[in-house]
């Protein structure tokens, strides 16, 4: 495995870890913010990092209600979903 996907793991796993907190918890709604692309490099069509870690979010149990993509205050880019636990709709 190379560093680009130990660092991609590390990614998804800890996406998975805080979506599995949320339904734990018992949150009706769950808006991670994701690195986008997740390398800081634009990369066309390079979105599979994030893909993988929406796919371990809605593993858990989650349904994803919408999708925008947001510039942080440095101009990186930010992937930001909203997931809604099925049978909720979002407020």
């Amino acid at each position: 495995m190379g560093i680009r996907d130990e660092r991609s793991a590390m990614l998804v796993g800890g996406v998975r870890r805080e979506a599995e907190a949320a339904w734990d918890a018992g949150h009706d709604l769950h808006a991670p913010v994701l690195p986008y692309p997740p390398s800081g490099r634009a990369i066309p069509g390079g979105g599979g990092d994030v893909a993988a870690m929406a796919e371990a979010v809605l593993a858990v149990g989650w349904r994803l209600h919408t999708w925008t993509v947001v510039a942080d205050g440095r101009g990186r880019m930010k992937a930001a979903p909203l997931f809604v636990r099925p049978g909720v709709e979002a407020r």
